[in-house]
């Protein structure tokens, strides 16, 4: 259990962090603004707290938003690996590993 101390300290930094997300509409820019880690930014955006305070279709826009930043770094991680992977493969032809140029 927060003590209320610990909840007005939640709910000014969630407050702080929505606020900027609605400014400028991305992760990278609330980190700018605010001065708060990437990490934290992420899970003042999910709080649960928000939905009360924002309403569920805001909560909804920011979750779109979280699923295709983490899509996109998926990409770019698996472009990033073939780019600096070979794949190996046995005499039958068939997928045995990778190993790196």
């Amino acid at each position: 259990m927060l003590s209320k101390v610990q909840a007005t300290v939640i709910e000014k930094n969630v407050r702080k962090v929505h606020d900027a997300f609605l400014e400028c509409g991305s992760i990278e820019g609330v980190v700018k603004s605010t001065g708060i880690p990437r990490s934290s930014v992420q899970r003042y955006l999910t709080c649960p707290l928000a939905s009360s305070l924002y309403g569920a279709e805001y909560v909804k826009r920011v979750k779109k938003s979280l699923e295709a930043t983490k899509l996109a770094g998926r990409r770019r991680g698996g472009l990033t690996y073939a780019a600096n992977n070979v794949p190996t493969k046995d005499e039958l032809g068939h997928f045995t590993g990778s190993k790196r140029k």
